[in-house]
């Protein structure tokens, strides 16, 4: 057993009672209550603004400017970070929701009935483009069908739509653990980032950067499923 097998048995109890605390739940099916949740962001709110107050005590008792200056940008960032964020946030989530909906219409078929306007139906496009482009996904990403492409599109938008597709194609027979490896190494790269981008640095006043962030995170999405494929066949190999 390994030591992070161990402590995760060790703390097995504590783990349990936490995945099925009926909050986490309720959020998860959502069946929780708004004023629940409501109640859970007030009070959030009010511990982050009085740690605030002690990192500002931390600028009062500080004995040099620079450790002053540490206190101080703690304070700026808790008070005024917490809301830029908040706005960033609801900024990029239009362009989540478009290219994960994009991503799933152009990546399943119709169901075992034909087109019945059930959810996930859509027109297997990326899949068939997988299969014209396979004599390049195959030695980059050894991807054992032309359904996992869909999972490091998806990233691009939302890494946690991603992952979520990845249940349903292992239990298609679709993906095996190396494209598991493969697809955690590309969300964690991408993680949303056309959509994210491009809306983060429109608020930040800095368009011309848009090109060149893209680019870097493509190449850099690339480089990780690459690198994540060979390490896992070379793991195997040992």
């Amino acid at each position: 057993m390994t030591v992070s097998q161990r402590l995760r048995e060790a703390a097995r109890p504590i783990w349990d009672r936490c995945m099925t605390h009926p909050f986490v739940t309720g959020i998860g099916d959502g069946t929780l209550p708004v004023e629940k949740f409501r109640y859970f962001m007030l009070q959030d709110y009010l511990y982050l603004f009085d740690y605030a107050r002690v990192f500002a005590l931390g600028v009062v008792k500080a004995r040099d400017a620079a450790l002053m200056r540490v206190f101080a940008r703690n304070v700026d960032a808790m008070l005024d970070g917490g809301k830029s964020g908040v706005e960033m946030g609801l900024a990029i989530i239009p362009g989540v929701l478009i290219i994960c909906t994009f991503v799933m219409m152009l990546t399943n078929g119709p169901g075992a009935e034909g087109y019945t306007g059930a959810a996930y139906e859509g027109i297997r496009l990326l899949p068939m483009a997988a299969e014209r482009l396979n004599f390049l996904l195959q030695p980059l990403f050894g991807f054992s069908s032309p359904e996992c492409v869909s999972v490091p599109i998806t990233a691009m938008g939302a890494a946690g739509a991603a992952i979520g597709l990845v249940p349903g194609l292992l239990s298609s027979g679709l993906a095996d653990a190396g494209d598991v490896a493969v697809f955690t190494a590309m969300c964690m790269c991408w993680s949303g980032y056309i959509s994210t981008h491009v809306s983060m640095m429109d608020e930040l006043g800095c368009k011309e950067l848009i090109g060149k962030a893209l680019l870097s995170h493509t190449i850099g999405g690339v480089a990780a499923g690459a690198a994540a494929h060979y390490l896992f066949l070379l793991v195997l190999a040992i």
